[in-house]
């Protein structure tokens, strides 16, 4: 991946802006926001599938040597009745995401996804690990329309020792397989690893820039009770929202979500996220019993509903889409 020296004018020292220069940062990211994408927020459905991992991630509680966590997997039955919540609520992009479920039927899963674009589902997105070319086209020829798959850190080095087994470049091919059978693609950022510097967050932003993917993310890291890094610092809030206006300056057209683990960093730091540049909200239509046990990054998680999207819109000054975000 080249090396991005300067973003419309800022360099690296940008992801620890303040007072003025932050203020200019945001008001260039929602300028640029705005000229693409007009003054709307865009709403999601995310259900989370299976909170079963193969993975053993230092950062989260879902890895596979937590004992402490109660396992899951929605039937078929329970996700479609959910989907039918969203769709009945307006929203038109799903979202259907779970761990690296090392045991999970992916022909159900696409027998599924044609069900939801059955049910009125413009937008299907994945987020469920890495998957071999043969299942992202079975996927995708049942209806799936973005494979989202988040390389954490652009420091390799880094990424081995938060995701033991893994590699950095395995997650790039299977986003360029993605893309080569019709997906549009996602990925996205942690800010505040432990162990990050700030020349690996704008590597990050080089990286994303390289990639060129229709969405992308950056979350605030959030210690796990469940994992090795529970007594780690958090990501901030300053530096979260600086790294997203940096991906609008640098990915204009992108769609950028406000993450629900702003909140955890920050009161209506999802507002805060909008007024940087981001024009996504997902809201969480996973089943209420099992919705506590993805311990994505905490335990005690921010669940986004109707209301609260409502007032984060009000707050930014955002008019509320709940058609497909690919939708006129």
């Amino acid at each position: 991946m080249s090396v991005l020296r300067n973003i419309d004018g800022y360099n690296c020292a940008a992801i620890d802006a303040k007072d003025s220069v932050q203020d200019t940062l945001f008001t260039r990211a929602r300028e640029l926001r705005n000229r693409n994408y007009g003054n709307r927020l865009f709403i999601r459905a995310v259900i989370e599938l299976s909170n079963y991992c193969g993975s053993s991630c230092q950062y989260c509680g879902m890895r596979m040597e937590n004992e402490a966590i109660t396992r899951y997997r929605l039937s078929p039955g329970q996700i479609l009745d959910q989907v039918r919540v969203a769709g009945n609520s307006g929203i038109r992009t799903l979202m259907l995401q779970s761990g690296q479920d090392p045991e999970y039927d992916y022909d159900v899963l696409g027998e599924i996804i044609a069900e939801a674009r059955e049910l009125g589902m413009v937008d299907i997105i994945l987020c469920v690990g890495v998957l071999e070319p043969d299942v992202l086209r079975h996927l995708r020829s049942a209806g799936a329309t973005t494979y989202l798959l988040k390389h954490e850190t652009a420091n390799a080095k880094l990424f081995s020792e938060m995701k033991p087994g893994c590699l950095l470049e395995e997650r790039f091919v299977s986003l360029e397989n993605a893309r080569r059978v019709g997906y549009e693609i996602g990925s996205g950022a942690i800010c505040g690893l432990p162990g990050q510097t700030l020349e690996d967050l704008w590597g990050g932003i080089a990286l994303l820039s390289q990639l060129n993917p229709e969405m992308a993310s950056v979350s605030p890291f959030i210690p796990n009770s469940g994992s090795p890094l529970r007594l780690a610092k958090p990501g901030t809030i300053e530096r979260t929202l600086n790294m997203i206006a940096l991906l609008r300056i640098v990915l204009p057209t992108a769609l950028i979500p406000a993450v629900s683990a702003l909140e955890k960093v920050s009161k209506w730091g999802q507002s805060k996220g909008l007024l940087a540049g981001a024009n996504v909200m997902t809201v969480n239509m996973t089943p209420g019993v099992e919705r506590k046990h993805y311990m994505l990054y905490d335990n005690s998680r921010v669940i986004v509903n109707r209301g609260h999207v409502e007032r984060c819109a009000a707050e930014s000054g955002m008019e509320i889409v709940y058609c497909g975000e690919h939708s006129s």
